[in-house]
């Protein structure tokens, strides 16, 4: 199976798993202190790995906030800890439920440490978005470098990798990178997406929410 055919095999993946859920997906949220490490299968010799942004998820059981959760088996689990093999081509999927964008500063806006510095992008791809007459606008696959300010809703960006990903409001996201040595890093979400008057507020800080460690074993 080549890329863009496993491409559209997660996103179906996807959309099966979340059916009748979609933007309104309501998370207890797990106490990401207790969770393992969370991984994906590889299969034909590249590394498959498929993140899912949720919103109303309850910090601390008071507060909604987004978060990244991985998608392993038809579960979500954790995204605290991220394992992947090392001097590996990781394919990636980011299916993003949040239908909201978030303030993020210029340099985030490009891509950086995917194969080309490019990403492929599907827009308007809640489940649950409102039909028309005319069917649901989707604007269909798409390739770039760089997303504008107004489209962003969160990134993945693991500055140890040179990795940066913007991720555009109600969309799916594919692009590959390479794993590189053995080494753990951070990655983070750096759109203010948040609470407080900065943004930078309890999931942005807290592991398996806006940011964790990505362990490359």
């Amino acid at each position: 199976m080549d890329m863009n055919s496993r491409f559209i095999y997660t996103i179906l993946i996807a959309v099966v798993v979340f059916s009748g859920v979609g933007i309104g997906y309501v998370v207890q949220h797990p106490n990401m202190a207790n969770n393992n490490a969370t991984s994906t299968a590889a299969t034909g010799g590249v590394y498959q790995l498929t993140l899912v942004i949720t919103t109303n998820n309850f910090f601390n059981s008071t507060q909604d906030q987004p978060a990244f959760y991985v998608l392993q088996n038809g579960s979500l689990t954790s995204s605290a800890n991220i394992v992947l093999p090392a001097n590996t081509l990781i394919e990636v999927t980011i299916v993003n439920y949040d239908d909201g964008n978030a303030s993020v500063p210029p340099v985030y806006q490009a891509v950086t440490g995917t194969v080309g510095n490019q990403i492929t992008v599907v827009n308007n791809t809640g489940v649950n978005s409102t039909q028309t007459s005319n069917g649901i606008n989707v604007q269909g696959a798409w390739t770039t470098n760089n997303i504008p300010a107004a489209d962003l809703a969160h990134t993945f960006t693991v500055t140890g990798l040179n990795l940066n990903v913007p991720v555009v409001v109600s969309s799916v996201i594919q692009f590959s990178f390479e794993s590189g040595a053995a080494n753990s890093y951070t990655w983070q979400c750096y759109a203010e997406c948040g609470s407080g008057p900065s943004g930078w507020g309890q999931a942005m800080v807290t592991p398996g929410w806006m940011t964790g460690t990505v362990s490359v074993q």
